[in-house]
């Protein structure tokens, strides 16, 4: 385990997992617990030590990478992303998301939104709904060989832009989840701003 200084960008170097954990994805949650998933095993990790204990085993293969979004403990398994129990270690399948194949980074942002960060053909960051399983692209990425997503959050926290082009209450992210049109207030023309509709009418 290495911690990096967010100022310098020096590493120094915790300590050993002391397992053979191969590939990892890592996620504080809500009580500072650090998280490690790794070769279908769920691990706790002594974040001063870098010692990681066995939590529990995982029913999937690999967990590409794990977020935590201010109430539930995510895992991503290629295009299948799960809630993780973090009392049973139990998985449960949310769904699979429209994402592309590739290795993935997972992180929350400010808004508790879920951010996927696809090294394929086509590097791209994705915003997820985990309780209706839609994805949205949000950009293309330079970051052809990234493994791994995390976002500050500290002051000031990066997040996606809250941009609402039509002015319909909905940002344009969240209308791209929704299946509207961010350019159209109205996007089915039934009288109702998207916003409301999607916020009052569900």
């Amino acid at each position: 385990l290495v911690r990096v200084d967010r100022v310098t960008g020096t590493a120094t170097v915790v300590g050993d997992f002391g397992l053979p954990v191969g590939s990892v994805g890592l996620a504080f949650d809500g009580t500072d617990v650090l998280w490690m998933a790794g070769r279908s095993q769920l691990f706790r990790v002594d974040a001063e030590t870098g010692r990681a204990t066995y939590f529990a085993q995982m029913p999937i293969g690999l967990i590409d990478s794990l977020a935590w979004d201010g109430a539930t403990l995510y895992g991503l398994s290629g295009k299948n992303l799960f809630a993780i129990d973090r009392v049973t270690g139990e998985l449960v399948a949310t769904g699979t998301p429209s994402l592309p194949s590739g290795r993935t980074g997972l992180a929350s942002d400010a808004h508790g939104r879920l951010l996927a960060l696809f090294r394929a053909s086509l590097p791209g960051l994705y915003v997820i709904d985990p309780a209706t399983n839609r994805s949205a692209f949000v950009a293309q990425t330079s970051a052809r060989f990234a493994e791994a997503l995390a976002l500050d959050s500290f002051p000031p926290v990066p997040s996606l832009p809250d941009t609402d082009s039509d002015g319909d209450g909905l940002s344009d992210v969240d209308e791209a989840l929704a299946g509207t049109n961010p350019q159209v207030a109205d996007s089915d023309g039934d009288g109702l701003p998207d916003g409301l509709e999607v916020h009052i009418f569900g």
